[in-house]
Formats: C-alpha cells, structure tokens, sequence
C-alpha cells in the first residue's frame, strides 16, 4: 500500500472557536472545504478548552477527534462534526471497499445545538465497482453520571489558569476572583471522586500543582494584593532611573527567552535542533528553580515569628473583649442606679456590640485596589448586619468571642511544619540537573505533594477567616466615629479598639505577604520540575514535533518570562507615576514582540545582534515616548521647582515620651511650617539641627543613645489641587522602616550618622548594569518620600550605659523639594480644632476634580477668583462650634456659614468647644466616667511621691493636694465611681 505523512494536532485554550473568517483562523487551516482545497492529513486531533464553539461545518476526513471540553456548543444550523472520508482514489476496475470515517470522543459536562440539528457526521465513504461501504467512526461521549469531571485536564486548566491571571493583571479582579473560586471548586471534587486514583500520574501532578497555584491567586485576592502582591497604592522604594535601568536588563534576558520559546514551537524542524532547544530550556528553568529555592529558604524562616505574633494578638483579643464586658457590667449598674438613664441601655448594648464585633473582625484598613469589585455583594458580611444578630442574642459575648479571625485560625493550622517538610523534601533533591533528568523529576515530585496539599489547604482556611470577619474599613471607621460622638464614656474603648485593629491589620499584611511567597515559590518550583520533566521525556523520543505536553510547559516557560518583563514594566510604570503624579504612557504590546519574531527566521534558534537589536527596539520604543513626557514635563515645570528647609521643634511632651522610650509620631503637614502654595513635596533630607540632653548618674564615653528618624511609608502627594495616596513599604514583616535618618548620639556630645550599609549598596549596585552612576549624587538610587507623611522618632539607649542619658531639646531640620501651585488655582484648607473631630461640612460647589463636601480635614481646589461658601455643623457629638479662625489663630467669623473669595491659597479652622458633663477629677481618662481604667491608672502610682519615677501629679485629687498617692486620693475616686 502506499504511505503518506500525517498530522497531529493539539489545540489548547479557554474559548476554541471553529467558525469561518474568525481572527483565530482555525477553522480555515483545519477545515476540508468542499470546494477544495483538500485537507486529509490530520490523523488525530485533540481539543482542550473550557468552551468549544462549534459554528460551520467543519470536516475532518477521518480524523480521530477527541475533545475535553466543559461545554461544547454548535451555533447555527449549519454547525456540524464531520468524519466522513474524502475519497479521491482513482476508479478501480475491481470492487474497492469505501474508506473508514474518524471516531469522536468527547469529554464534556454540557452539550447544545439548534433543536432538530444533526451535529455529527461520522460515515465511511461508498465503495467503488460494487466494493462495500467504509465502516462509520464511533461516537463516544461521557455526558453522563459515571464519569463526571472527565473533561477537566491539565492542558484545559492551564489555559483558564493563564486567563484568570492575565484579568488579574489588567484589572478585572471580579472575573479572575469568579474564574479561580469555580476551578478551584472544580479540582476539589475530581480528587475527591473515586476516578481520580486511576488518573494519569503525571495528571494528577499538574492538577495539584495548578491547585496551589489557584489557591495562592485566590488568598492574594482576598488580601486585596495587586498580581504581583503589592499593596494598594504601592511605589517602589528604589527611584525611578534605578528601576528603569532593571527594566532595561531584564528586556534582555526575555527577549531571548521569548524568542527560544516562539522557534521552538513555531520554526524547530530537525531532531537535533529541537533536542538542543529543549535543553536549553531546561537548563534556564533549574537556574531558576535553584533561585526560588533560595528565596523560599528566607522566607520560610519567618512563618515561625508569625505565629508567635498570632499568639500575642489572640491573647490581646480576649483581654479587650473582656474589658467590654466589664464596660457592660459597670454600664448596667450605673443604669439600675439612675432611673432616667435605664432607658438607654439598649443603645450603649449597641455601641459595645460594635466594638465587640470590630475587635474580632478584620478592617480592610487598605479597602482600593486589589480585589475591588470581587468583595460586592455577599462575599463579607456588613457591621449592621452582624450587630443585629448579637442585639437579638440573649447572651451576645459567647458568640462574639467564638469567632474565628484570621489570628486564631492560623494558630490551628499548622502551616510552619508543612511549609519546614517541604523545604526538607525539596533539599533531599539532587542538585544537579543531569541525575534529575536521569531519575526522572517526577519521582521527586511525588514526595512534596502531601506538603504542598497542607500548605494550600492552609491558605484557603486563612482565606474563609478573612471572608467570614471582613469588614471594610469605611465602614468600621464610620461605626467608631458614630460611637465616639455618641458619648464620650467609649473614647477610651475605642481609641483600645482602633490601636488593636491597626496591629491586626499589620499582622494580616505580614502573614498574607509570608504565606502568599512561600507558596508562590512553592508552586514556581514544583512547575519548573515538571516542565523539566516534560521537555525531558519529549526530548528522549526524538520526534521532530514537540510533543504536546512539552510544548505546554515551553508556552508556560514563555509565559513566565513575559510575566517577569511585565512585573518590571509595572514596576518602571508605578515609579514614573509617583515621580510625575501622572498615568503612565506605556503600553506593553507583545503582540508586536510576536509579529515581528515570524519575520525573523534562524536556524539554531539563537539571535544574532542584529536581530536582536531589531526586537529590543519594540521595547525601547515604550522607554522612548517615557522620555519624551518626562523632557516635556521638566521643561514646564523647571521654573518652579526647588528645595527648601523648614524648622521642627519638639514639644515638651514629645521630649518627654522619647525619654520615657515611647515612640512619637509626627504628622508633619500640620506640624511643619510648609508654605501654603508649595505642592509636591518630597523630602530631601530630615537632620538633627540641635540635640541638647544631659547625662543623669555616672557615665563613661561608650554610653550612647540612638536617634531613629522614619517614615511612616505612606505619602500623600498634591498636584495641581489633586492628592495622591502611595505606599512605599512592601516587605512589612521587617521591624524597622527602611526609610530612615538615623543618628548615634555619645555622652560626650558626639553623634554620627547612621548610614545605609555600603555591602547592601554595593550588591545593588553589581546588578545595575546599565545605571553605573547610581548613587553617585548624579543618579538618585531611592525614590523621595512625601513630606505629607508621619515621621516616626524613637530614642533607644543602649542597655550597657552606666548613666541616664536624657534629652532636653531637639529641633528637626526638614529639606524637601517642591513645586509652586499654579496661580490660576487656588486651594482651601479645611480643618478642625480639636483636630481628631469628625465633622461634616457642606460647600456650596463643586471643586475642579467634583469634590464638595467634606469630613473632618480637607482641600479643595477652585480657579482663582471663585467664592465658595463653607458651613460647619453647629454640633458635632459633645462639641459646640464656636468660630473660624485663619491658620496663625486670628478669628475669622462667628458664623457657622463661611464664605470667602478664593485669591490665594486659603487655610481656615473651625473651632469648637467641649460642651459635655463636667469631667470629674477621678476621670483620669477623660472619657467622662470613673470606671475600672482609671482605678487602674491610679493604682499604678500608688504611694508615690514628687521624684519618684512614676510620679504623676494628676493622680494627686485628695483636697487638699498632699503630694503623695494614697488612701485619701482613693477615697475621692470612690466618691465618683462610675458616676458622669
């Protein structure tokens, strides 16, 4: 007989359309149209997908079609599966029996077509000369109860996987958030189904694998994490020319990368060509499968620290829950003693059940970016609704305490030891590719799986907590400020209550950051060794074709490359819009990159330098439109910009607290004298202008205390009018601030500065390639922080001094850059005095960005010239407005309605006045009732006296005064116990 060259086609993707004319083109490089060109060489095809959209006749002449899709759907009367042969052998003299139509297999969950509609065309051909008919294919379909979940494959995972993650990436977290919950959902159940046992081996491994891939995504959606797991608003610390010189290296590296993978699967034709390629390929996985292991070795160390950390927050959620209930007792009580207030106990239950219900819930204190739509609807419970439920409680507190939060859930799962036996496992790996590849990778593989189950088992448990006690911090923030206006008999609680929220929200911070790299360089290195598993076996059966399952992982090879090269695309897009406080221009086009890789033909699969050159220009050209905007940007704004010093002298109590070894915080745009009509303001430098302290007790020349300067890590930016909130701080499981201006200051008066270490420099430095003058003065190798921004300061003795080292005076010397407003607009500053109170204000119109009304502090930015009127409240909770006063103090108006003529920048402060109960001296706390807090407080300084070290004049209330707490100062706090 005579023999012929055959096909075998492998088609991947979530959506497979076969349909005429369509962009992908499939249906017309597949189809045997029947006005020719004949097509009959495809002796198998195989169809991955979740949809595959069947939409003309499509004929396979007897191809052996097998699909694994989850809906197959014909779309059109027209639509069909055809297997028929097309005979065009000659006529024979002799009988000559028809030829055999293909077989279709299909692996579905669903099935559709036109009512009446024949989808499926499996006949033999006739004979010729009286021969008998070809035998028709056999239609098998497992669209049934005994094999459920037959259609969910690795190949079609793979390509909902890459889907899922390319709408995360541009945004559409509700999409990527749906698609990973109902795959996620769809794994489950195959591997708890009784056909998952007799499962390809290898099957199995890349489920799994996927799974935990799928649970990370989901955990890093949950903690409101952007793709590559930044926080909301995020900024690179390292500056903008840093960032853009690794952005300009790592063009190299994908480029060749991307191109390997494209010849591989699109040019490679001889047998040692491709075998070169693939180990190529496995060669740049194992470097980083080596890379990731290093990292994961780092991180791991920290899960134990973590629980710990979880351990003290539990135990810092039961003593608060049990101060509530103490709350309640005393409230109770002092209701059952005053007839006319028992009518209010159903308010204050409310008020506490709030509180208790916030303690052990988890405020989404970031609440943009990340997830965004995903967490509509009936993902999170709302604070109402949980308050409801508790006020019909008859004993609320048992069910409040109950609650599982993500601190308690992650005490109960065990996820250092999955995550220590994993690395133990991982490390028992020879570290040489040639025995991997001798042995087989997947024998490895099979000893990490259990781990890799617990450890994504884990994450989804940490997922559902954080699910089941979300609540948005809007939401939480509108409850306290509600309480605190209420009655000031909770300003303590809550001020204990939004303390312990900000800890958690930390904690939440470290430990999703932790697990979310743990198990992400987990699940990176458990699919490296099957990729090199995979192209391995390919590479062993010398085929010219790259087998599907190869060709699978050199696509995932690729697509990790280009992930690399968009994450510092992203990076070098996040830092130009911190530097300018505009969008970013770029726009990674890899369809480009593609387009211009199928002009370019080489035959060892390597780039020559001008080919190179050719598609590195489609990235330099993203770079070169970044240039141009920036050089215009400059040229408008260089008239304007300059630096500046301002002067910060420390308070009294600020001297105080740094001596007592607490930490102060500074909220410098109001503590700073920064002129009105500066905008962008970005620190230079922080300096101690003056430092004066002496020395109490014996001393020696070693005694010393350091001076820490940090940043808080969040900048609020202005320009134009317009604020800009971002996040420099990624890593936030390290202890110190990385932002910082510190200084060693000796007993003899002597002091250093406290500098960034030149051997951490210096690496930076070795990878900068293309940026050598980094840091040199000529090239900036941090990004500025924002001046609008808290300043953290810390005095830290060390243990081994001989004296007491103590400071008198400290005055700060701030240099920041910045930009003059433009003076066609003009902004309007609205504060409050007190400065903590929420008050809403009404103004009359809109600003220039559609702002108008106001809580608290606000700006809003208007042309020059307009008159805009602002109206105070005449009461905010106890408080009483009394008038407006410019920002030096000077009294503007009495009128509760402000209006002004906006020809300048323009500061006004609403002054109000306290007007609740009359505090009583035992009201320590001022939270306008004597209760246990302030026993405690004066308890604390009982028996001492002017000198001693817990002296405080203000626990002295005997009448008269006799400078010493004692029984007679606890007699006058029982004469007010819980009293107004």
């Amino acid at each position: 007989g005579l023999s012929r060259k055959v096909r075998s086609i492998t088609i991947a993707g979530k959506t497979v359309v076969f349909e005429a004319n369509h962009p992908n083109d499939l249906y017309e490089d597949y189809n045997n149209p029947q006005d020719g060109p004949v097509v009959s060489d495809i002796k198998e095809m195989t169809i991955y997908a979740e949809t595959l959209i069947i939409a003309d006749r499509l004929h396979l002449p007897q191809t052996n079609l097998t699909i694994y899709a989850r809906r197959l759907q014909f779309e059109g009367s027209d639509a069909l599966l055809c297997t028929t042969p097309h005979d065009d052998r000659p006529s024979s003299p002799t009988p000559l029996p028809g030829l055999d139509a293909g077989n279709i297999t299909l692996y579905v969950e669903s099935y559709s077509s036109e009512e009446g509609a024949i989808p499926f065309l499996l006949d033999g051909s006739a004979g010729h000369s009286g021969g008998g008919a070809g035998k028709p294919g056999h239609l098998t379909c497992t669209l049934d109860k005994m094999r459920p979940l037959a259609w969910l494959t690795p190949y079609s995972v793979k390509m909902i996987l890459s889907h899922a993650r390319d709408a995360y990436l541009y945004g559409y977290t509700a999409e990527a958030d749906d698609i990973l919950a109902d795959y996620r959902e769809q794994i489950t159940a195959f591997m708890g189904l009784e056909t998952w046992d007799s499962l390809d081996p290898q099957w199995q491994l890349e489920l799994e694998q996927m799974f935990g891939e799928i649970v990370t995504l989901s955990h890093r959606l949950e903690n409101g994490l952007d793709y590559f797991g930044n926080p909301p608003g995020w900024v690179p610390m390292l500056s903008f020319e840093v960032t853009k010189a690794f952005y300009e290296q790592e063009i190299h590296r994908a480029i060749r990368v991307l191109y390997l993978s494209y010849w591989l699967q699109n040019k490679a034709t001889a047998i040692s060509d491709k075998a070169a390629a693939l180990s190529s390929s496995r060669q740049a996985v194992w470097g980083q499968t080596q890379e990731f292991a290093d990292q994961y070795a780092q991180i791991q160390t920290l899960i134990p620290k973590l629980k710990n950390d979880a351990e003290q927050i539990a135990l810092r959620i039961g003593y608060l829950l049990g101060d509530l209930q103490r709350k309640e007792d005393e409230l109770m009580a002092l209701a059952d003693r005053i007839v006319q207030k028992r009518h209010e106990v159903p308010w204050w239950k409310d008020m506490l059940n709030g509180l208790g219900t916030i303690v052990t819930s988890t405020i989404e204190g970031a609440a943009e970016g990340g997830k965004k739509g995903a967490i509509e609807g009936g993902i999170k419970g709302t604070l109402n609704v949980l308050k409801d439920r508790l006020f019909s409680e008859p004993e609320p507190w048992p069910v409040i305490t109950n609650r599982i939060g993500v601190d308690r859930e992650f005490n109960r799962i065990d996820f250092a030891a999955a995550t220590g036996e994993w690395l133990d496992q991982f490390s028992a790996i020879p570290d040489t590719l040639n025995l991997i590849e001798q042995n087989g990778a997947d024998s490895y593989l099979q000893n990490l799986r259990e781990q890799a189950a617990s450890m994504a088992g884990g994450m989804n448990q940490i997922k559902e907590a954080l699910k089941a006690t979300s609540l948005s911090n809007e939401e939480v923030e509108t409850e306290l400020k509600a309480i605190k206006a209420k009655d000031p008999i909770f300003n303590s609680l809550v001020d204990q209550v939004t303390q312990l929220a900000v800890e958690k929200e930390v904690f939440n911070r470290q430990l999703s950051t932790a697990m979310q790299k743990v198990s992400t360089l987990a699940s990176g290195i458990t699919n490296n060794l099957l990729a090199i598993d995979g192209m391995n076996r390919d590479a062993s059966h010398l085929n010219r074709v790259v087998d599907p399952r190869a060709a699978l992982y050199v696509k995932d090879m690729e697509r990790r490359a280009l992930e690399r090269l968009q994450k510092y695309h992203y990076y070098l897009a996040r830092s130009y819009e911190y530097r300018l406080l505009e969008p970013s221009p770029m726009d990674l086009n890899i369809g480009k990159m593609f387009t211009a890789m199928e002009t370019i033909v080489s035959a060892q699969g390597e780039l020559d330098a001008a080919e190179f050159t050719n598609l590195k220009t489609i990235y330099e050209e993203q770079l070169w439109n970044l240039t141009d905007q920036i050089y215009r940007d400059y040229q408008e704004n260089i008239s304007s910009e300059a630096t500046a010093p301002v002067r910060l002298d420390l308070s009294s109590e600020q001297i105080a607290a740094l001596n007592a070894g607490t930490k102060v915080v500074i909220d410098l745009k109001n503590a700073a004298r920064f002129q009105y009509n500066e905008e962008n303001l970005r620190i230079v430098d922080v300096q101690v202008d003056r430092m004066e302290f002496h020395v109490e007790g014996t001393y020696d020349l070693q005694d010393y205390f350091d001076f820490e300067i940090e940043h808080g890590g969040v900048s609020t930016l202005q320009k134009d009018g317009q604020m800009y909130r971002f996040v420099h701080y990624k890593d936030v499981e390290r202890e110190n601030n990385p932002i910082n201006w510190n200084q060693r200051h000796f007993a003899d008066g002597q002091w250093y500065p406290v500098d960034r270490s030149d051997a951490s420099q210096s690496l930076l430095f070795s990878l900068l390639e293309n940026c050598p003058n980094a840091g040199t003065g000529d090239i900036l190798l941090y990004a500025r922080p924002a001046a609008w921004a808290d300043l953290i300061l810390r005095k830290i003795p060390n243990e081994q001094n001989s004296g007491q080292l103590v400071i008198d005076h400290v005055r700060l010397l701030i240099r920041y850059d910045r930009i003059l407003r433009p003076t066609q607009f003009s902004a309007l500053q609205i504060v409050t005095q007190p400065q903590d109170l929420f008050a809403y204000f009404t103004v009359n119109q809109p600003d220039r960005y559609q702002r108008q009304d106001g809580v608290g502090e606000f700006n809003r930015t208007y042309s020059t010239g307009t008159t805009v009127q602002a109206t105070a409240p005449l009461q905010s909770g106890n408080y009483a407005f009394v008038k407006w006063t410019d920002g030096s103090g000077n009294e503007v108006s009495q009128n509760a309605a402000l209006s002004l003529k906006l020809n300048a920048n323009t500061k006004r402060i609403a002054q109000y006045a306290y007007t609740g109960p009359t505090l009583s001296v035992a009201d320590f706390n001022e939270d306008s009732i004597v209760d246990m807090t302030d026993f405690l407080g004066l308890s604390n300084a009982w028996l001492t006296q002017p000198g001693d070290a817990d002296w405080n004049p203000a626990y002295d209330i005997s009448d008269p005064q006799d400078q010493v707490i004692d029984i007679l100062d606890l007699t006058a706090l029982a004469d007010g116990w819980l009293r107004y």
